[in-house]
């Protein structure tokens, strides 16, 4: 290698390493620090849920302006169900609209019919989980926690731009709880640069 090369490749490098610094200047001006914001709420329901019917939990929610919910649970604190009985089930759903009013409601009777009645909504609601006590008949300490899945987070953002979550629930016996908590965090949805940066960091890194 010549001089002249050495020079040359000399100047390329120290060319890479000042485009690199000038990045990271202005991307530090775009780019957000995702920090994780909770949102919690619970509800108690006196006297469990009956067989006969089928509820709505309607929450307004609460998702700070450019952010987006990265994860989601719910859980039945302390659920049974009255007696031990084969084919009792407890459905779960999030719902893809709105539910009829804000609180913990009944949507309807369904004389004790079985299944889920909220599997055909409108738009398509998505099951979060169904549960089967394999005790029953007295209370003991079990709290039934479901994860949102990826398909759920997005039906969960979806609602969540109109300022509202609806959950439908739907009980096939008598089923008690403490209470009933819907989990949530937040993060920032990330600048264009941070995503820019991202990809030509490792790129430009090889010339410096």
């Amino acid at each position: 290698m010549t001089y002249k090369d050495i020079r040359k490749e000399r100047h390329n490098k120290d060319r890479a390493q000042s485009i690199i610094a000038a990045i990271v200047v202005i991307l530090g001006a775009l780019t957000v620090t995702a920090t994780a914001n909770p949102f919690s709420k619970s509800v108690t329901v006196a006297g469990g849920i009956a067989h006969q019917y089928y509820y709505t939990w309607g929450i307004e929610s609460n998702v700070p302006s450019g952010e987006t919910i990265d994860s989601a649970t719910f859980t039945y604190v302390n659920v049974y169900d009255w007696k031990n009985e084969l084919g009792d089930k407890l459905y779960t759903n999030l719902l893809s609209s709105d539910p009829i009013s804000l609180g913990f409601n009944n949507a309807d009777w369904d004389g004790q019919g079985g299944g889920n009645n909220f599997n055909d909504g409108p738009g398509g609601n998505l099951l979060i989980g169904e549960w089967e006590d394999p005790q029953g008949g007295s209370p003991y300490s079990h709290n039934e926690t479901y994860i949102f899945d990826n398909d759920q987070l997005n039906l969960l953002n979806t609602s969540a731009a109109d300022g509202y979550v609806g959950f439908g629930i739907d009980p096939d016996c008598h089923y008690y709880f403490e209470e009933i908590e819907f989990s949530y965090t937040t993060s920032v949805i990330p600048a264009p640069g941070a995503i820019l940066f991202r990809k030509y960091w490792c790129r430009l890194s090889r010339l410096a």
